[in-house]
């Protein structure tokens, strides 16, 4: 995955060539912050639910709970996103 700055680099760059895929990357890339932003506001409104539904012997479950979340933020991270 290209983080923010050479996202911007290759779009430039694919502008300036006159690349017929540089609005379809843009799209992509706008559908992807779009689906980023929806699995975070999915984590914020269940996580608690979650927490108190799920047993708290089950640490696979937890884990997996939190694995989600931290691809969250690398990826968030990863497109520089600040929210």
């Amino acid at each position: 995955m290209l983080n923010n700055s050479e996202f911007l680099n290759l779009e430039r760059r694919l502008w300036r060539e006159g690349n017929p895929l540089t609005d379809e990357l843009c799209s992509t890339r706008d559908e992807l912050l779009f689906l980023l932003s929806e699995a975070k506001k999915v984590m914020e409104k269940y996580s608690p639910a979650i927490s108190k539904l799920a047993d708290a012997d089950d640490l696979d479950f937890f884990r997996e709970w939190d694995n989600f979340g931290d691809t969250l933020d690398n990826v968030s991270y990863d497109l520089g996103v600040t929210e």
